[in-house]
């Protein structure tokens, strides 16, 4: 921390090594559409009476025995940062479970916000899931009874504007959470973090220290500096309080010292001018300050972030 590169690095790190990666994530989401499949149930188990058993399912419409019967749950929400309206929407969610298979029943189940409308359409083997607006983390939870071979998956489509697919989450499916898709931007960002907890680390006990002695000055004994006479007096008090100033600056300090022994020099005018830069530097505490907070906040973001993504 000492080093004048010190707020450039701290800066990159903090605003292009972590914030600029995080920011691009989140924006390339700004359109989103999930479909999560939560559970699928098979309601008539295989079992050697099944063969002696006639099941049938009765409607308005129809009249048929079934041999297999799948209850699945769905629920298609929102995911992005940007509202989807019925205009912008070509082809709706369409889940096509085959040639064999037939949608007996579904409707329904929940919807956030509540008087979300949206409607289910069924046309044999295929289900379309209609709505006039979904909102940012609106979504709506459906159910629907399929008929014909167990273990089916259905095939699942849809075309809207601002959205390159649909993303599908088989949630009766345990994907390891090594297997789960991270992105590439896990990678500089964990990087950046790790750089960002060293300069943390490096610059603490500069900080302190500068706060230290800034308080010291400010509150605690204010005419700390008028004490200081003699040239001891000034190489003990740059030794024991000024361990935070960069190397150049030092080296300035240094240099008027050893003119105090040059009698071409005027010692009153050494000491008011050794005065002067201190006190300047202990009072340029904003500065650090605000880049060692500035790298905490973004370290703290970035931290967070993998976590996400590793964790939860």
């Amino acid at each position: 921390m000492k080093k004048s590169i010190f707020p450039i690095l701290g800066i990159f790190v903090a605003v292009v090594g972590i914030g600029v990666p995080i920011l691009w994530d989140m924006l390339r989401y700004k359109q989103a559409l999930e479909l999560q499949i939560v559970s699928s149930i098979s309601l008539l188990e295989k079992d050697p009476i099944m063969d002696k058993l006639e099941i049938r399912y009765k409607d308005k419409y129809k009249d048929k025995q079934i041999k297999d019967l799948t209850k699945f749950i769905f629920v298609l929400i929102n995911t992005g940062r940007r509202p989807i309206v019925e205009e912008h929407v070509q082809r709706f969610p369409t889940l096509v479970f085959g040639e064999g298979n037939e949608i007996l029943f579904a409707e329904v189940l929940r919807s956030d916000p509540n008087d979300l409308e949206a409607r289910i359409q069924i046309d044999a083997d295929t289900l379309i899931v209609k709505f006039p607006l979904l909102n940012p983390t609106d979504f709506v939870e459906f159910n629907s009874y399929v008929s014909g071979y167990p273990g089916i998956t259905p095939e699942i489509t849809s075309r809207i504007q601002g959205i390159k697919n649909l993303n599908v989450v088989n949630k009766t499916v345990e994907v390891p959470k090594s297997d789960r898709k991270k992105g590439w931007v896990i990678y500089p960002v964990a990087i950046f973090t790790t750089l960002g907890i060293l300069i943390l680390l490096a610059g603490y006990n500069e900080i302190r220290q500068h706060l230290d002695i800034h308080r010291v000055v400010v509150r605690e004994n204010p005419h700390i500096l008028d004490d200081l006479k003699e040239k001891q007096d000034f190489e003990k008090f740059i030794d024991n309080y000024l361990g935070f100033v960069p190397n150049r600056e030092k080296r300035s300090l240094e240099g008027l010292l050893e003119a105090w022994d040059n009698s071409a020099e005027d010692i009153a005018d050494v000491r008011n001018h050794l005065k002067l830069l201190i006190q300047k530097r202990i009072f340029e505490i904003s500065g650090p300050l605000a880049i060692f907070v500035l790298v905490l906040v973004f370290t703290l973001v970035g931290v967070s972030y993998i976590l996400v993504k590793f964790v939860f």
